[in-house]
C-alpha cells in the first residue's frame, strides 16, 4: 500500500483532530464496502471474539454515562458488541478503558479495540492494566497475549485488545485484495496514507490548554523531582553522588550517581516518555562487561516479564527502569513513593552489599542519549 495520498496531504494542511478524521475514514470504508465490513468483523473474530456477521457501525455517539466511543459496532437488535478507539498521540480519557468495557453487555462476548501506533502499544496497555486493576468490578480472566503488533487479554466474555494501525490496515488490505474490490482498496490506501504520514512526521498540533502556565509548572515540578528524589536517596545512604554531576540534552535532565556498584542516571526524559512508557522519570543502570558481566540484567530480568513491564533492556549494557509518578498526592508523598521504587531496585541489585563509593571514573553522560534510545517493540 502507498505511504502517501491526496487525502493525507489535504488533512495535513488543516488543524483538525487526526483521530477523528481517521475514525470517520475507517467508518466510511467499512460502512460503504461490504467486503471491508466483513474483513473488519473477521479481524475481531481472529482476536478471539465471536462477533456477529451483521454488525453495523456508528461513530462519536455519546451515551448516558458521558462516554463517547470513536466507533461502535451494533448487532441487528441494536446492542453493542464492538467499542473502538482510534489513537495516535492522544492519551486515554478518564473513562477509558473501564467505562468503555462496561458498555458491552454481559450476556455475550464483546470487543474493546484500541488502535494506535506500534510504538505506543506497550504504554497504552500498561495504562489499561493499571486502571482495570483499580476497578474491583473488573478482572482479567486470561493471560495477556503479547505480539509485535498486538496485546490482548480476556475479561469474562469480553476481550480488550490494543493493536497497531499497521496490523489492522494490512489485514483489511489482504482481505480486500482477495475480494477483488478495487474501490475499497483505493479508499483504504487513502486511509493508509494518512496513518503513515501521522506516524512518520509525528508533529502533534498544539491545543490552547497545552500552552497553559499549569503545563509549564508541572514540567518544572518533574524536573525538580529528580533533585528531590536524589537528595533523599543520598540522605538514606542508598546512592553515592561523589564525583558525579548533572547530565542530559535535548530536553532530558538528570543526575548521575553510584548505586550498588553500578553507575546510574536518574532522569526526566520527554523523549523516552513519549516512546516507551507512560512515565516521564527513569532510572538507568549501566553495567560494564569487564566489571559486572551480565549481573544487572540477571538480577533485574524477572521485572521484564511483569505487568506492567518494570525494566527495559534497550542496550546491551543498560537497564532502563520506569519510575511511575503517583497522582493525586502532595509533593512529600510523591517523593517518598519514588524513593521507595528506587530502593526496591537497590535491594534487587545488592541484597547484602553496601554501596560502592567508586563505581566508575566516568564523568561523561551515559549512552542513554535521547537521540540514541530505542523503544521496545519498535
Amino acid at each position: 500500500m502507498s505511504g502517501s495520498s491526496l487525502f493525507a496531504h489535504i488533512v495535513g494542511s488543516f488543524s483538525v483532530s487526526t483521530e477523528n478524521i481517521a475514525t470517520e475514514a475507517l467508518h466510511f470504508i467499512i460502512s460503504r464496502h461490504s467486503a471491508a465490513r466483513g474483513a473488519f468483523v473477521e479481524f475481531g473474530q481472529a482476536l478471539g471474539v465471536d462477533l456477529s456477521q451483521h454488525l453495523h457501525f456508528r461513530t462519536q455517539k455519546m451515551y448516558e454515562d458521558g462516554t463517547i466511543p470513536d466507533l461502535v459496532g451494533l448487532r441487528s437488535d441494536g446492542t453493542r458488541q464492538v467499542i473502538g478507539e482510534m489513537k495516535f498521540w492522544a492519551g486515554l480519557t478518564d473513562k477509558q478503558p473501564v467505562e468503555y468495557l462496561k458498555l458491552l453487555p454481559d450476556d455475550y462476548g464483546g470487543l474493546l479495540l484500541l488502535v494506535a501506533p506500534r510504538s505506543r502499544l506497550r504504554a497504552l496497555w500498561s495504562q489499561c492494566e493499571r486502571r482495570i486493576a483499580e476497578d474491583e468490578r473488573l478482572s482479567f480472566t486470561s493471560e495477556t497475549e503479547t505480539g509485535v503488533d498486538s496485546i490482548s487479554a480476556r475479561l469474562g466474555p469480553h476481550m480488550i485488545a490494543v493493536v497497531s494501525w499497521g496490523r489492522l490496515l494490512s489485514f483489511l488490505h489482504r482481505k480486500l485484495a482477495l475480494a477483488d474490490d478495487p474501490s475499497a482498496l483505493s479508499d483504504l490506501r487513502q486511509l493508509k496514507g494518512l496513518v503513515d504520514r501521522i506516524e512518520r512526521e509525528g508533529f502533534i498540533p498544539f491545543h490552547s490548554d497545552d500552552l497553559a502556565p499549569e503545563r509549564g509548572r508541572k514540567q518544572l515540578q518533574l524536573v525538580q523531582l529528580v533533585g528531590d528524589v536524589m537528595n533523599e536517596l543520598v540522605a538514606q545512604n542508598l546512592v553515592s553522588t561523589d564525583r558525579y554531576g548533572l547530565g542530559g540534552r535535548n530536553g532530558t535532565y538528570g543526575r548521575f550517581c553510584g548505586i550498588a556498584g553500578f553507575e546510574a542516571f536518574l532522569a526526566f526524559s520527554p523523549r523516552v516518555w513519549s516512546q516507551t512508557n507512560e512515565t516521564p522519570l527513569w532510572l538507568v543502570i549501566r553495567s560494564s562487561k569487564e566489571r559486572h558481566g551480565d549481573q544487572a540484567r540477571e538480577l533485574l530480568s524477572h521485572l521484564s516479564v511483569e505487568s506492567p513491564q518494570k525494566v527495559f533492556f534497550l542496550k546491551e549494557t543498560e537497564s532502563h527502569i520506569p519510575l511511575y509518578v503517583p497522582t493525586g498526592l502532595e509533593r512529600k508523598e510523591v517523593v517518598e513513593d519514588l524513593v521507595q521504587q528506587v530502593k526496591d531496585i537497590v535491594d534487587l541489585l545488592t541484597p547484602d552489599s553496601p554501596i560502592s563509593e567508586n563505581t566508575s571514573t566516568s564523568k561523561g553522560p551515559l549512552s542513554m542519549s535521547p537521540n540514541e534510545i530505542s523503544s521496545p517493540g519498535g
